[in-house]
């Protein structure tokens, strides 16, 4: 498995779901349950945020879309709500 410059360094490790799954998903792929390396998003939720731009992905064709982990992985952790605790 090869990975761009951008995504590996020395000292960077590759993510174990990428390592185990692959780093381009399917559509179908992200609509499995985690455990099996999606996330869960239904289809149709990811067709309307993609069309709204929400969501981070690669079309390569209208019927050939493509989601690369590490950019779902920054896309995640810039959505993450933190929880602030109550004193």
């Amino acid at each position: 498995m090869q990975f761009t410059q951008n995504h590996q360094s020395a000292d960077t490790q590759i993510p174990e779901h990428i390592k185990k799954f692959g780093r381009w998903a399917s559509p179908e792929d992200i609509a499995k349950p985690t455990d099996e390396g999606g996330l869960g998003i239904a289809l149709q939720t990811q067709a309307n945020w993609r069309m709204r731009g929400i969501i981070p992905y690669v079309k390569i064709s209208s019927r050939f879309i493509r989601y690369d982990r590490y950019e779902l992985d920054k896309w995640l952790e810039s959505h993450a709500v933190v929880k602030a605790e109550v004193a």
